[in-house]
């Protein structure tokens, strides 16, 4: 079954498959922390984070260490170019008082993963991305905002300078305003990161982009 892009299911539906399996993102992310120092295998680890990203965004299961599958380093090429190509496109469309650069940003959206998934060449991705996102820019830019927003806004509660202002000098309310900060950002960017997936999984799936 063929299923549509939506701004409520692309919300609640990466919220889901975040949560589904937050341990191992946040095991990812530390592998990837690690590897900080190590350039080109934190090239590696970094692809590997996208490949993730689509495999949860399809609500595969995932494995904390395949961020050090080979296989990530072997894509490194074509993912630099997509990423130069893009960032030039993007750069030039600014220029051309900046809405033409955001509309690329959007239509583009879809290049790496397509170079990881599909085993596209970098032209041939940017050209499959600009057609599987057509009609669907709108949607993808109010799915990544609104999760953006709620993060936002979840993260205020918890930001100790604003209760700073009642003059409430608990340390205990100081350590819990800390780890639900901490807590909440790392759910926000889970989410971010499954969104991602899930759009890429969606509109990949289409047989016909919407017009």
């Amino acid at each position: 079954m063929i299923k549509n892009l939506t701004f409520s299911d692309g919300v609640s539906t990466s919220f889901k498959l975040a949560i589904n399996q937050i341990w191992a993102i946040v095991g990812a992310w530390i592998l990837w922390i690690l590897t900080i120092w190590i350039p080109y295998i934190n090239v590696g680890t970094t692809i590997g984070l996208i490949r993730l990203q689509i495999q949860l965004g399809r609500g595969e299961s995932i494995n904390s260490a395949d961020i050090f599958d080979a296989d990530n380093r072997a894509a490194m090429g074509n993912i630099f170019l997509v990423w130069s190509f893009m960032t030039t496109g993007v750069i030039i469309g600014l220029i051309f008082f900046v809405i033409p650069g955001f509309v690329l940003l959007y239509a583009w959206f879809l290049s790496t993963m397509l170079v990881l998934d599909k085993k596209l060449g970098p032209v041939d991705a940017l050209v499959k991305s600009y057609e599987l996102t057509y009609g669907h820019k709108w949607t993808i830019f109010f799915i990544l905002a609104i999760i953006q927003l709620v993060v936002g806004a979840f993260s205020l509660l918890f930001d100790t300078q604003i209760w700073d202002i009642y003059q409430w000098n608990d340390p205990r309310l100081f350590w819990f305003l800390n780890i639900g900060y901490i807590i909440i950002n790392i759910l926000g960017a889970a989410w971010m990161m499954t969104s991602y997936g899930y759009i890429y999984s969606v509109l990949s799936g289409s047989k016909k982009s919407k017009k």
